[in-house]
């Protein structure tokens, strides 16, 4: 979240805060981190396990009905379990 409305340089956004604080409907989250886990060493061939995290912001839709009910503009974040491994 941006510090104030001023901060905004791009036209197109005429709001850049959160329209409620806190995040996913918890008023006292302040950050919002996620944690994910490397691969590490795949040298022996093996598949390992990994998961691939990001934070990022929903804009606006600009809809009344939907920014309501969604909370938008807000936080964002996904996580992806999986597995890697170098094949040759």
């Amino acid at each position: 979240m941006r510090p104030s409305n001023s901060d905004c340089t791009d036209a197109a956004w005429p709001d850049c805060e959160q329209r409620n604080q806190g995040a996913f409907h918890q008023t006292g989250a302040a950050t919002v981190f996620e944690v994910g886990a490397p691969a590490g060493s795949m040298i022996d061939g093996a598949a390992h396990a990994s998961t691939l995290v990001s934070v990022f912001c929903i804009p606006p839709t600009f809809n009344g009905a939907i920014d309501a009910a969604a909370d938008l503009p807000g936080p964002g974040a996904v996580s992806l379990p999986g597995h890697a491994q170098l094949l040759p």
